[in-house]
């Protein structure tokens, strides 16, 4: 796994109550909708694999997956009252955050919003102003990585810092002037978390920039449904553009996303496993409470756009 996967990705965040929501957005095609319910099967499913996978101290695998999980549960309409022990390891587990990465304390930051969690108190420690702390010449974090940038802006938004604060303001110029000619952001992964960060801060403007972001990304889809990226079609990718689908409000049952009759969705839908779990992609079996957390977010039309 890319080390670009560990960065978060998706839900929407309700800045008064400090709670997650899925982005409740219903797209028909004939007897199909968009996002799945959190009564369908497999997001079922996919709850109760991960529910195995929870330690005694409410941990599932790391303290970053454990992240994942719950933004995924707050997207799937999860009683998360019922997940108390995982709430506190979130809490307890933010003084092991790397003090020199920004996504460390980005994708924790969204993962506390999920669960309820103010941000800016966490056993006397302010989040979001650590965040902010990683300001520097411009942008948000290292220099020529758009992650921290994207997801510093994703997390800022989820806590009510306005767009037209100055860190905000300066981080989103210098993605938009990251954008290649081909209209990506070097690969699909970035590509779909630069979506999610430009309708962050305009939520669901139609641009000529994100247009050709949107045709790069089409341009990676395989036959199998999916998106290709870091050497083959794979449910971490396939997962980051749905979610940004989702923040355009774009339906992934269209025409416009079939590849030999196969959609994103049913891509995903086809790598799950009896279990509940979710491949890495069709022959590989990798970080199944990861992928699984991926998989949940995306299917139930998670997203960062949020903000006042």
């Amino acid at each position: 796994m890319n080390a670009k996967h560990l960065i978060a990705i998706p839900i929407i965040i309700c800045v008064t109550t400090m709670c997650v929501y899925s982005t409740l957005l219903l797209f028909n095609e004939k007897d199909r909708t968009f996002p799945l319910s959190h009564q369908h099967p497999a997001i079922v499913k996919g709850i109760d694999f991960l529910k195995t996978q929870v330690d005694d101290d409410g941990c599932i695998t790391s303290v970053s997956v454990t992240a994942w999980v719950a933004m995924a549960l707050a997207s799937s309409g999860e009683n998360l009252s019922a997940w108390g022990t995982t709430k506190q390891y979130l809490i307890d587990t933010v003084d092991l955050l790397n003090e020199s990465l920004a996504t460390d304390w980005e994708r924790h930051c969204l993962a506390l919003v999920a669960f309820g969690v103010d941000p800016t108190n966490v056993s006397g420690i302010d989040v979001v102003e650590r965040i902010k702390g990683f300001y520097a010449h411009g942008q948000i974090g290292l220099e020529n990585n758009s992650y921290d940038d994207c997801f510093g802006i994703l997390a800022l938004r989820s806590c009510g810092v306005p767009k037209n604060d100055e860190i905000i303001n300066s981080t989103m110029n210098v993605i938009q002037g990251e954008q290649q000619p081909d209209g990506g952001w070097g690969d699909v992964d970035t590509t779909a978390v630069a979506i999610l960060a430009l309708t962050a801060y305009e939520p669901l403007e139609t641009t000529s920039q994100v247009q050709k972001a949107i045709d790069f990304i089409q341009s990676k889809q395989t036959e199998e449904g999916g998106f290709f990226s870091w050497g083959c079609t794979n449910t971490a990718s396939t997962s980051w553009v749905l979610c940004s689908l989702s923040s355009l409000q774009e339906n992934p049952f269209l025409e416009t996303w079939k590849k030999n009759n196969h959609n994103p969705v049913d891509f995903l839908l086809e790598l799950q496993q009896t279990d509940g779990s979710f491949l890495y992609s069709e022959n590989t079996s990798m970080n199944p409470e990861w992928m699984t957390a991926y998989a949940l977010i995306a299917l139930t039309g998670g997203t960062l756009v949020t903000g006042p």
